[in-house]
């Protein structure tokens, strides 16, 4: 029996995706439908995670799929509610017991090694001169939105001229033209008047 290239068992990133992957996500979503669970959404997505990087290394554009079901997955409110419900209580469980409160100048400054402050002042110039590349492609795409506008304005008055002068031009053709057929017409009555 031949097996399709989605039912291969590949290694994807040392584990196998099989039949039983599939069927075991399946009856996560139902379950998850059913009555939504904390440790089934966070499973469920795991699983969805894993057929993304699968796919996603054999190049295969199935992943958009599960991509589009982890979406589904973040965005439905139950499980959202779920999740944010979860971390509170997290947060809330988290109990600091109470201890003499310091200001940051009563502790002690973190001593940082010289290759640490090197590479934080060329973080920070790299910042800087981002910062500085994008003032200066504003200030370029200004300077071009300016330029794009005037050539317009331009093109459109040197555009306007070359019609006024092209219609002065035949309207002093027209007239040359009618003054011309009308002296041919006098000078042909005039010779035929001295020819009678």
């Amino acid at each position: 029996m031949r097996k399709s290239n989605n039912e291969q068992t590949l290694p994807a990133q040392g584990n196998a995706i099989d039949k039983q992957f599939y069927y075991n996500l399946l009856s996560l979503e139902k379950a998850i439908i059913k009555e939504p669970q904390l440790d089934a959404v966070q499973q469920a997505l795991a699983m969805y995670r894993k057929c993304v990087e699968y796919f996603d290394n054999i190049q295969d554009p199935i992943k958009y799929y599960f991509l589009d079901k982890i979406q589904q997955a973040l965005s439905e409110t139950k499980t959202l509610m779920l999740i944010i419900n979860s971390k509170s209580e997290l947060e809330s469980s988290k109990t600091i017991s109470p201890v003499k409160r310091s200001s940051m100048s009563d502790l002690p400054s973190p001593q940082l090694s010289d290759q640490q402050v090197m590479d934080k002042k060329l973080r920070s110039k790299q910042v800087t001169l981002q910062i500085k590349l994008h003032e200066a492609s504003d200030q370029q795409s200004e300077i071009l939105n300016t330029m794009v506008t005037d050539f317009t304005t331009n093109t459109t008055s040197t555009d306007q001229k070359v019609r006024q002068d092209l219609n002065q031009q035949a309207d002093i053709i027209q007239a040359r033209l009618l003054k011309r057929q009308q002296s041919t017409k006098i000078k042909g009555c005039s010779s035929m008047q001295t020819l009678f």
